[in-house]
């Protein structure tokens, strides 16, 4: 329950900056239901006047035909700050009197003017969108939609009044000529907050999907609906649309109290909400009839994350159970129709559109199944139980909470429920009555999508019989004191929700504003559906519902006088600067209060109803010295002035106005004047003095307060010195006064505090150790394992024969674990059997070969093979030259006079012995192209002594790439010898001398 902290802030009174956006103004047009006849105004109850909107701390107040706009976090702030100046600043100037000091603070006050084009009518509703880009400004029989300005717009030096860009909603079909508007609503899921649904007296719901881009959106409906023909329509062929304008109709009895009160929504479109909720209207009749219109849907329309995997998950889950269970006809035929529509909707993939930023997500938008029809099934009228209730209801609002989304259906693998939305499964329906009194109903079944057969069939009538919607009611109570309620309220009661709590609303009346709170109600109910122990649900059920758990507080009380027909809704607001603030005003006077703000919304913790319930009652109301009361303010007939000025200048002819000013003279027409201004001065007057009365009486109680005060302070004055000793007649030395006192008690009250505090730490760790919360089934199953794997690992010692004979399966692990490790004995002995043979192997290997490593003996090998294919080559090569050089031997080694050459120019012949000191160097690279073709005769002749690697010399670095030095003729023999010769020498090693000497003097 709330606290009242203050009421009616000074920058909101007569003299501050605030008074001005409520104050009627003569340039509008005025107040009033737009009834002609003024004596039908009077006994005519007005509806629903929700002539304030808020965006943000920027507000909208509608008087009359214009809209005044302002921030009332910067009014507050500027307010504050002229206060502070002229307190400290101007104390020398007294001369300013309370009316000039009002104009000074009126002086740069952000205040606008919003006039809308061919708004006409006093304005009954403001309502805005749910992106606060839009708002609906609703008539009795009109209504238009304004594109709201940007708050720039507010600090602008330019004051003038702005006429934003607006559209009239169907020129020829919200006239004066049609039946009132009750209800202007936003639909919850459409895109971009963009889908308006109007409901109007005569049970007419229209659908407008609007583009202000296209003036055509607001010409039709893009859907309409009359709710007397679809109450009693059987197929989805037959005729529902309204009748168009001037057609005549019949009259049938079956129509009789079809007269709408109010409209709304299942829920706002959340994420945590259920999934039919937000395309489900709710449509209170004032005759007590309820109403409900699933699933009512745009033709292109944006849901949440959630709602259509919920969906997903409870029409499958229900029809799976209908197949397996015995039930009627009528209940499988809508299981079908559930599942088809949401498969059809499966099947249509969404089209993705641009966020209201470019920093924002794309947003999915679906498209209305099409195979359906695009109307569903009335469902109604609901049966309200226990049948005690009053036949005749005379509903005047309905509110309606939407049911907790069951996430343990969608994400059943998901534990963590600290984010899930307090509240129940079932959805809570709040009816409110003309004379204040507030039903609280449970509807028992829920409300789900249902649409009419396409073929004229007994699945209606099957439909009909077998699902009629009930609504429990939990609780009854007032919220207007009937006993002193002499005639009806003026004004129809409405609902406003609090912005805290999903099951906190506020009442407002011609009485005041009273607060509602069902969180305790619903906090009980909670707990006993949820909880898994059955036994004696039935009783404690009845014991909740036989109490009473729905707590209520008037938070704001209006004055007796006035025709309260000037009153609005109040708007609920939290802001860093205003606080939790309500703001209304009745007769044109502000009032408002601020509201001691939830300290779970403090936090931005998700808690239980319960816990934000009890924070709010923790701090004692003993500590509050003096109770907050709202500021007295003085009758509005002593600040206007006389209406005799007016009298005159209207109401007397022109004639008789010259004789107003000479004396008197006893005529008709002077006695008519006389008494018409009698009349006129005597209602003023009569106003005047009970507008004095209630001053002077409000005086009278003020000094009543203040000796209370007086004596309230002087109790406590008396409190504090018997605590700090000093009332005593006599002092004792030993004993301690005044803060020393107060010092001693503080410590023994922290040592008991601290033995306390240990004792609470001992006892919840006992109990921590007894006992907790329940296990879930998951758990509970994991300490069944390890208690039979516990009692499975017993010692065989621990064994008896009795339990062996009784349960034989406690030596299994114990017979597992001895072959594991016989089997791990045996694998290890044959390793180190392996082992020692692999080392014996090796050492023989290493005994039996070279000590050269296998890689680069290999390397050396690849290397060897392929200087021997190049030596090849180059060998045949040489060979055909010296042949064919053989064959002019004569001629090359003499000269054209017939000398011979010198013996270094000739080329020597192939049986000459070859020179010891003519060796060819090694090969300058080595080229894997070569080919072994041509010494492979030569590797069948046995090998000789392998050479000694040993003297290999390393390369010269600085040695040629390119031996100038022509290379020796190999002759092809089988000679061991010059293959020997030749390998050492591609290979790089030096040729020992005695093989030189060892070589033939010829070649064979």
């Amino acid at each position: 329950m709330p606290r009242v902290i203050s009421y009616t802030p000074a920058w909101l009174s007569r003299s501050g900056p605030g008074f001005g956006l409520f104050s009627e103004d003569d340039g509008a047009s005025p107040q009033g239901n737009g009834s002609k006849n003024g004596s039908a105004e009077t006994s005519q109850r007005i509806g629903q006047r929700r002539t304030v909107a808020h965006r943000g701390s920027e507000i909208f107040v509608a008087t009359g035909n214009l809209i005044r706009w302002a921030d009332l976090a910067t009014m507050k702030s500027e307010w504050e700050e002229k206060e502070f100046t002229r307190s400290y600043v101007n104390k020398r100037d007294n001369s300013m009197d309370e009316e000039d000091e009002g104009d000074d603070l009126l002086e740069g006050v952000p205040l606008r003017i919003l006039k809308l084009q061919y708004v006409h009518e006093p304005i009954q509703q403001l309502v805005c969108s749910p992106n606060n880009d839009l708002l609906a400004v609703v008539t009795e029989h009109t209504i238009h939609v304004c594109v709201l300005p940007d708050s720039s717009h507010l600090v602008q030096p330019d004051s003038g009044p702005i006429r934003p860009k607006s559209q009239i909603i169907g020129q020829t079909t919200h006239v004066l000529s049609q039946a009132r508007i009750t209800n202007a609503l936003w639909h919850p899921l459409g895109v971009n907050g963009s889908c308006l649904v109007t409901v109007t007296e005569d049970v007419v719901v229209r659908l407008w999907e609007l583009n202000l881009d296209n003036r055509w959106s607001a010409e039709e409906p893009s859907l309409a609906v009359d709710l007397r023909k679809l109450q009693f329509a059987n197929t989805s062929e037959d005729d529902v649309q309204p009748d168009r304008i001037g057609k005549n109709r019949g009259f049938s009895t079956d129509v009789i109290g079809m007269e709408v009160a109010s409209a709304c929504f299942g829920s706002k479109g959340a994420e945590e909400e259920g999934a039919w909720s937000a395309m489900t209207l709710w449509v209170a009749m004032a005759e007590g009839d309820v109403y409900a219109l699933c699933p009512l849907l745009p033709s292109k329309w944006q849901p949440p994350s959630t709602l259509i995997p919920s969906l997903t998950t409870s029409v499958a889950a229900k029809r799976d159970f209908v197949q397996v269970s015995k039930v009627s006809a009528g209940a499988k035929e809508i299981c079908e129709q559930q599942y088809a529509w949401l498969k059809e909707l499966d099947n249509d993939d969404p089209v993705m559109i641009s966020g209201r930023s470019e920093f924002s997500d794309p947003i999915p938008v679906y498209r209305r199944p099409k195979t359906f029809n695009s109307i569903p099934l009335l469902q109604g009228p609901f049966s309200i139980i226990p049948g005690d209730v009053e036949d005749d209801l005379d509903l005047s609002d309905i509110a309606v909470v939407a049911p907790r989304l069951d996430a343990e259906g969608i994400y059943p693998d998901d534990d963590d429920e600290s984010e899930l939305l307090p509240g129940l499964t079932s959805a809570i329906v709040c009816l409110l009555t003309g004379s204040g009194r507030v039903y609280v109903c449970l509807d028992l079944d829920g409300v789900e999508g249902r649409w009419l057969p396409r073929k004229r069939s007994k699945s209606r009538l099957s439909q009909l019989d077998e699902s009629i919607p009930e609504l429990l009611v939990l609780e009854a109570l007032e919220t207007v004191d009937t006993s002193s309620l002499k005639q009806p309220l003026k004004v129809l009661p409405m609902f406003s929700a609090d912005i805290h709590s999903r099951y906190a609303f506020f009442v407002t009346h011609d009485k005041g504003v009273s607060y509602l709170s069902t969180e305790s109600l619903i906090e009980q109910l909670q707990g006993e559906t949820e909880a898994e122990e059955t036994s004696g649900l039935q009783l404690r059920i009845d014991s909740i519902m036989k109490g009473s758990h729905i707590l209520r507080e008037q938070i704001l009380k209006f004055g007796k006088e006035g025709s309260k027909r000037d009153l609005s809704a109040p708007v609920i607001m939290q802001d860093s600067d205003l606080g939790y603030f309500l703001l209304t005003y009745c007769d044109g006077l502000p009032h408002a209060a601020v509201l001691d703000t939830p300290r779970d919304f403090e936090k931005g913790s998700g808690q239980d109803l319960g816990d934000s319930r009890r924070q709010r009652e923790e701090t004692p109301a003993h500590l509050l010295l003096t109770n907050p009361r709202p500021s007295f303010e003085p009758s509005k007939y002593l600040y206007q002035p006389s209406g005799i000025r007016a009298f005159i200048d209207t109401q007397v002819s022109s004639r008789y106005k010259h004789n107003l000013k000479d004396e008197i003279r006893l005529s008709a027409a002077a006695l008519e004047i006389i008494t018409d201004a009698h009349r006129l001065l005597s209602k003023e007057t009569h106003a005047m003095k009970t507008g004095v009365s209630d001053l002077f009486t409000r005086c009278d109680e003020m000094l009543h307060e203040l000796r209370n005060q007086i004596a309230s302070v002087r109790e406590i004055a008396e409190k504090v010195d018997h605590i700090n000793g000093e009332d005593a007649d006599t002092f004792d030395d030993d004993k301690a006064r005044g803060s020393e006192n107060l010092d001693e008690r503080l410590q023994r009250a922290k040592d008991k505090y601290g033995e306390l505090a240990t004792r609470h730490d001992a006892l919840k760790k006992r109990l921590a150790l007894v006992g907790g919360r329940p296990l879930s089934e998951k758990e509970q199953g994991w300490v069944k394992e390890v208690d039979k794997l516990s009692k499975s690992l017993v010692s065989p010692e621990e064994i008896d024969e009795e339990s062996e004979v009784l349960n034989g399966s406690k030596r299994e692990y114990w017979q597992r674990f001895e072959e594991v490790q016989e089997l791990a004995q045996e694998l290890l002995e044959q390793a180190r059997d392996a082992t020692e043979v692999k080392v014996d192997e090796e050492k023989t290997r290493r005994s039996t070969s070279f000590a050269v490593p296998p890689d680069l003996r290999k390397t050396r090998v690849a290397g060897v093979m392929g200087l021997l294919d190049r030596e090849s080559a180059l060998v045949d090569a040489t060979q055909e030259r010296l042949e064919h050089r053989n064959s002019d031997n004569h001629q090359s080694q003499t000269t054209q006079d017939g000398k011979p050459l010198p013996f270094s120019l000739r080329a020597l012949p192939l049986d000459a012995p070859e020179p010891t000191h003519f060796l060819p160097p090694p090969p300058p690279s080595r080229s894997p192209l070569l080919s072994l073709k041509p010494l492979r005769p030569l590797l069948n002749t046995p090998p000789p002594a392998p050479p000694d690697l040993s003297l290999r010399s390393a390369p010269n670095p600085h040695r040629p790439l390119f031996h100038r030095k022509p290379l020796p003729i190999y002759n092809p023999s089988p000679t061991p010898l010059y293959l020997f010769i030749y390998l050492s020498l591609c290979l790089q090693h030096e040729v020992p001398e005695s093989v030189y000497t060892s070589l033939p003097a010829t070649v064979d």
